[in-house]
């Protein structure tokens, strides 16, 4: 479905898994400017990361996080930027 501006889904359904909320899609979404999230963002792959370009959750420009960052896992950074 192509709108050609903005649309609107008048839903609240929450959301608890794939097959729920106000928007669901049966194949990927590309959004092509900024996506904003008003409470949760939850990543529920399987895909182990083996490199910085593979793994669930793969961001090319960064991560900031503003308050609290949790690990249950181990934790591996390599960088080439000292800051």
């Amino acid at each position: 479905m192509y709108t050609g501006g903005i649309m609107v889904v008048g839903s609240v359904e929450d959301a608890l898994d794939k097959d729920e909320g106000a928007l669901v899609t049966a194949g990927g979404m590309g959004i092509g400017k900024q996506l904003y999230a008003g409470i949760n963002v939850v990543a529920k792959g399987t895909q182990f990361s083996e490199s910085p370009t593979t793994g669930t959750l793969v961001t090319e420009g960064g991560l900031g996080v503003i308050q609290l960052l949790m690990l249950h896992a181990a934790c591996v950074a390599c960088t080439t930027h000292v800051m």
